[in-house]
């Protein structure tokens, strides 16, 4: 990371270990890949390797969860020190960044990995932060949530399961509406979520039929 990069970003009072943007496109409301992000914001200069990039590739109906999106950036030393804290990180978050949902990205260099449980905490890490964001905006906005996240969550526990679940077969796709994909995709959202995100959904919705029913609705 260049010089001058690193005098913007403490000079724009982010955290010392991290890059925290977000970033509002009020003509059309969507998410990026990562890396047209970064160009586009000029924080940095760096390669990186979208570790969730499906997380942040879908497109929201709505403006106002636009600006509800933060992205933290780490070198994977520096995350491996966070992680050891990374509870007290999760419950700073709200108070660092408000009520927005937040995504964790590791830059990754060379022949550098992420350990099985490092990515299954970072997955955890960011369920959790899925209820942070303000009352979710309307149901839409929940299946759209739930699907961006039901597939990073899938891809990185088990690549058949999540063909089923994004409705692929052999390469070929074969789901073509959200009611063919949605039976796999909440049997995977439930066994896989963290305890708070499922009891989050619990409160509001009594069990996956209910919340599908819901989904299913108002597609």
């Amino acid at each position: 990371m260049s010089q001058r990069n690193t005098e913007e970003k403490n000079a724009m009072g982010f955290p010392d270990l991290s890059i925290v943007f977000s970033r509002s496109l009020t003509d059309q409301p969507w998410f990026a890949p990562l890396k047209i992000m970064i160009d586009v914001s000029n924080l940095c200069e760096i390669t990186i390797e979208d570790t969730f990039p499906e997380l942040i590739c879908w497109k929201s109906t709505s403006i106002e969860f636009v600006e509800d999106q933060v992205v933290l950036i780490y070198r994977l030393e520096e995350f491996a020190v966070r992680i050891r804290r990374l509870e007290d990180e999760i419950a700073s978050w709200p108070e660092k960044y408000g009520r927005k949902f937040v995504t964790i990205v590791i830059m990754l260099e060379g022949k550098e990995k992420i350990s099985a449980e490092m990515d299954r905490r970072i997955i955890l890490a960011q369920l959790d932060s899925l209820f942070n964001v303000h009352p979710v905006h309307s149901v839409q906005e929940l299946y759209h949530l739930l699907t961006c996240m039901t597939k990073a969550t899938a891809k990185k526990f088990n690549s058949r399961l999540r063909d089923e679940v994004l409705g692929f077969e052999e390469n070929r796709r074969t789901a073509s509406n959200p009611a063919e994909v949605w039976p796999g995709m909440l049997e995977m959202f439930f066994n896989h979520a963290s305890f708070q995100l499922a009891r989050a959904i619990a409160t509001r919705f009594p069990s996956p039929r209910a919340l599908r029913h819901e989904l299913l609705r108002s597609c």
